[in-house]
């Protein structure tokens, strides 16, 4: 699981701390990064927080700012995502009633997340016609964590001009 922002944290004369933590029961909180020195500009920064929040049915996210009573700090924080890399068996069905319904949608979503432990398999529902010009694939996939487009049928092609989507 990823937890990913943009932030900005300024401290004049370091006088100011930033926390970011994580916690499955909001009670035990884990510390993730602190802060505490000027920071030039915007930053996007991502953390491996799967240890903490990876099968659980909550997870709780906190920032907790302290200026000392200096207001020429701050600390901005925008754009928070929280999401896991592909990985199983997740299918495509023009119909909508897969995981995506196109796909577009499926290579956007593995461009985004990435490729997670054990690979991933794109299952396209057999009979389906997708044209669509499709994004190129720019998640890599390795031997032990491959990235899969197939049917169940026996063979079936899946053309475009935009991505080579046999690796």
């Amino acid at each position: 699981v990823i937890l990913k922002m943009t932030h900005k944290f300024r401290s004049s004369s370091n006088t100011a701390t930033g926390k970011l933590e994580v916690s499955n029961d909001g009670s035990n909180w884990n510390l993730i990064e602190t802060w505490s020195t000027f920071d030039e500009g915007a930053t996007v920064r991502s953390w491996d927080i799967s240890a903490y929040a990876a099968n659980q049915p909550t997870v709780y996210i906190r920032w907790t700012y302290t200026d000392n009573n200096n207001w020429s700090n701050y600390w901005a924080i925008d754009n928070v995502e929280i999401y896991a890399p592909l990985s199983g068996t997740l299918t495509i069905k023009k119909n909508g009633s897969g995981n995506f319904g196109s796909l577009t949608d499926a290579i956007n979503d593995l461009n985004h997340c990435g490729v997670g432990t054990g690979g991933v398999t794109f299952l396209v529902e057999a009979g389906d016609i997708f044209e669509e010009e499709l994004p190129e694939i720019t998640a890599s996939g390795t031997a032990s964590d491959p990235i899969v487009f197939k049917t169940d049928r026996k063979s079936t092609r899946l053309n475009s001009s935009h991505t080579d989507i046999s690796r």
